[in-house]
């Protein structure tokens, strides 16, 4: 389960690379279509991991990996495990577009891992204890994911992505551009030397 695990971690935190660093979107539309996609992803698990959960608590099941139904209980773990990768992947994406000063940015991530450290803390304090059908981890997660969602709304929609680090790496791909185009250009006038040398050395052959 935690090697087959990972690779919805992986997939979860390449799809939304591929958002976040796209650059035919401005970095604002970027953070607001990541928004949007985070909280689309946590109904859509939250919401299954609910059913899976209510369907074992009339029913509690006994599985092992190669038992029928065992993949529908495992996709919960997969699904959240999604979720949550892709939500860490945005929110740290959204620091980094706070601020270009590494102090202030170690500081903001700083701040961010600490919130998580004490959420999972919580958690794991809940499920310490045995719950009927696991409802009250399962109902406070839910509550809290549904409280954080207009705040965090509520900060993307005033937030103004510091520019000065996206400009910065646009000039920096642009150097490398022109770069390339240099090498380009002086590998193509070194063969048209070359060729040129060459065809002296046949005109002096002939005469």
């Amino acid at each position: 389960m935690g090697f087959v695990g990972n690779f919805g971690t992986l997939l979860s935190s390449q799809l939304i690379s591929l958002l976040l660093d796209y650059r035919g979107l401005a970095v604002k539309r970027r953070l607001v279509v990541g928004f949007w996609y985070v909280v689309a992803l946590h109904v859509l698990a939250w919401t299954y991991g609910w059913v899976i959960q209510e369907k074992y608590t009339r029913h509690p099941p006994a599985f092992d990996w190669a038992d029928e139904g065992f993949v529908r209980g495992f996709f919960v773990i997969i699904l959240w495990d999604f979720a949550r990768q892709a939500l860490q992947n945005w929110l740290y994406y959204l620091v980094s577009t706070m601020t270009d000063n590494i102090s202030e940015l170690a500081h903001l991530t700083g701040i961010l891992r600490g919130q998580e450290s004490f959420a999972q803390a919580v958690s794991f304090g809940l499920n310490t204890k045995e719950w009927k059908g696991g409802r009250v981890p399962l109902a406070v997660n839910t509550i809290l994911l549904g409280l954080s969602v207009l705040p965090t709304w509520l900060v993307v929609r005033s937030h103004e992505p510091d520019k000065r680090r996206d400009e910065q790496l646009v000039h920096e791909e642009e150097s490398r551009a022109d770069a390339n185009s240099d090498v380009e250009k002086a590998g193509h006038l070194s063969e048209t030397q070359a060729q040129g040398e060459k065809l002296a050395k046949v005109v002096e052959v002939m005469a």
